[in-house]
């Protein structure tokens, strides 16, 4: 009795886990497919640099596939960031105020186009 009242108790804890997992999986889908549905280029950009996440309208803007993007660092496609300055500038991003400027983005056959950014940190 006493094993069966742990393994139910524990079966519990673990429909809890797996509630909250699915609810978390569909807050994160929400939020890819209003990101691909962005008229706007839109990049999830990580500490280190690289590209989690980049949107359809990203690809098109760069003429590259989303797997070559992801595959890259911000500073690959923004001649603004250079790699050794990148930990400086991301340190700097602010947290809820973002940055509005212009900088130059780089597509995948060497020209440049100019691009108005926001950028601003958040946790995910």
């Amino acid at each position: 009795m006493k094993r069966t009242a742990e393994l139910e108790a524990r079966n519990r804890a673990l429909e809890g886990e797996i509630a909250q997992r699915r609810r978390a999986e569909d807050r994160a889908g929400l939020l890819r497919s209003a990101m691909d549905q962005a008229g706007a280029a839109l990049y999830l950009i990580a500490e280190d640099g690289s590209l989690r996440y980049v949107n359809e309208a990203a690809c098109r803007a760069h003429g590259r596939t989303r797997g070559e993007l992801q595959a890259g660092r911000v500073f690959d496609i923004d001649a603004c960031f250079k790699a050794d300055g990148w930990p400086e500038a991301f340190a700097a991003v602010p947290w809820k105020d973002p940055w509005v400027f212009e900088s130059r983005h780089l597509r995948a056959d060497g020209s440049e186009f100019f691009a108005d950014v926001l950028l601003t940190r958040m946790e995910l």
